[in-house]
């Protein structure tokens, strides 16, 4: 008969294979950081070029970062991307005392591997519970975030509704089959992912102040029909931090899971459009925002570049989207 300790070492590899489904595709390292493995992905696969703007992917809890995979093939212009597992998600090792994993535990992770690898002023993309630590670490290091892009993000609104099969199942598009995996997983995270939960309720207040005073752009990314986050909720904390705050930005997207899934093509586009925006306008490439409509003749668009200090515009004919080209552009000013 197995012995206790032998039941526990099966159950605990059986749930390690089932995390790696959620996690990076292939791990390039394992940085051993505060008694936890952090396993860890760039893409492209190459040391970080000092052209590129990094933007470090952070999951949501319960996920891994299978949550970014439809952005590895719409990779943004002048982007890398660095794609991290949480202690005990994906392919990381064990957190060290999972009923204490929270934000602040998962910021200081991130501090550490932004350090080692010498990252400098990332942008971070942050996915639920992500996005609570990427708002968290950006307040207690105002001047290391070059910008926030924050999907569905945890901690400003209590989800009105916890995700189980039945809901993964009545998923639309792509975002089905990401949604049953972690349904699937969510056993085996399962004690991680309710001390997530409890770390978000306690960072609530502080969350939502922090983001007042953030000094970077953020860009917001929600989905219409999201059940956790329902948009009416999300847009009435949101609409008076976007009318007093030029610079942040918001996109909602068609769809009931996460935009990175929903429309993952608009979604790179959108992420396209505001990494440039950040970058030195000697490095940035034109992306384009939809300026007037009917202008300036009727049947007739006007868009102008999502740069702050660039002039460049231009008229394109109705139901013609600028950025549909911004792949192939080649004029760097």
């Amino acid at each position: 008969m197995a012995s206790r300790n032998d039941a526990q070492y099966v159950a605990l590899q059986r749930a390690q294979r089932l995390r790696a489904v959620l996690g990076v595709s292939a791990p390039q390292t394992s940085s051993s950081l505060g008694g936890s493995s952090i396993a860890w992905q760039q893409v492209p696969f190459t040391a970080a070029s000092t052209s590129t703007q990094p933007v470090v992917c952070l999951h949501d809890a319960g996920s891994g970062s299978r949550e970014f995979r439809p952005l590895i093939d719409r990779l943004p212009i002048d982007t890398s991307l660095l794609l991290l597992d949480w202690p005990g998600h994906g392919r990381s090792a064990e957190a060290v005392e999972p009923r204490a994993f929270s934000i602040q535990q998962c910021a200081s992770r991130l501090s550490e591997v932004l350090s080692q690898l010498r990252i400098v002023r990332p942008i971070l993309l942050g996915g639920g519970f992500g996005a609570a630590v990427a708002i968290h670490y950006a307040a207690g290091h105002p001047t290391e975030v070059a910008g926030l892009v924050l999907c569905q993000p945890a901690g400003l609104v209590s989800p009105a509704d916890t995700m189980d099969k039945a809901a993964a199942s009545r998923i639309n598009g792509l975002g089905r089959r990401q949604a049953l995996r972690v349904e699937i997983v969510r056993p085996a995270l399962r004690r991680v992912y309710d001390a997530a939960l409890a770390s978000i309720r306690r960072s609530e207040a502080g969350l939502r102040l922090a983001l007042k005073s953030l000094p970077c752009p953020i860009f917001f990314a929600l989905s219409r029909e999201s059940r956790m986050y329902p948009l009416k909720t999300c847009l009435d904390l949101l609409d008076p931090l976007l009318k007093s705050t030029p610079r942040h930005r918001l996109t909602i997207f068609n769809g009931d899971f996460n935009p990175v899934w929903d429309e993952p093509d608009r979604f790179a586009q959108a992420l396209t459009g505001f990494v440039q925006a950040q970058l030195p306008l000697s490095r940035h490439r034109h992306a384009w925002l939809l300026s007037a409509v009917d202008w300036p003749t009727r049947s007739m668009n006007l868009w102008k570049c999502v740069h702050p200090e660039c002039p460049a515009e231009q008229a394109l004919p109705e139901g013609q989207n600028a950025n549909d080209a911004l792949q192939g552009l080649e004029n760097i000013h």
